[in-house]
């Protein structure tokens, strides 16, 4: 009776675990469906005039998450500056073609738990040095507290 119990018991355990597998794709699409996927930026932008096309319009962020950005490949210098928006107060500012910023650790994440709304407006500013010409680029940037 007992080995009977245990039996039904593992083979109920099993079954279990086989109809709540999902295949690894599912996996992948589920941990993908939390980003936002955008073209690839080339400095072929650059050269044809369209230095506006680095950033796009809007970027929407929740505080407990990353933000990352990637600049053209290929300039000689790259800066990122995070201020209000307007350009007032500069909040944050890195080099190097790949803006990264984990803003649970940065002042951002307070400024925006402490505001009404639980929401704050900013900007991104990228400024490049490509072929010896200083090009940029805003985009603007909205923190938010998920309820």
């Amino acid at each position: 009776m007992i080995k009977q119990s245990i039996f039904v018991a593992a083979a109920l355990s099993i079954a279990l675990l086989f109809l709540s597998c999902t295949t690894p794709q599912d996996v992948l699409n589920d941990y993908n469906k939390h980003f936002e996927k955008t073209p690839a930026v080339t400095q072929d932008i650059l050269e044809t005039g369209n230095a506006s096309l680095m950033l796009q319009e809007l970027y929407k962020v929740d505080i407990e998450h990353t933000l990352v950005l990637t600049a053209p490949l290929g300039c000689e210098r790259y800066e990122w500056k995070i201020t209000d928006v307007g350009g007032k107060n500069l909040h944050e500012t890195r080099t190097g073609r790949r803006l990264n910023i984990y803003i649970p650790d940065t002042k951002l994440h307070n400024a925006v738990l402490t505001t009404d709304g639980k929401s704050r407006l900013y900007d991104v500013t990228l400024t490049v040095k490509y072929k010896g010409k200083i090009y940029s680029d805003t985009a603007v940037l909205v923190l938010y507290a998920a309820d």
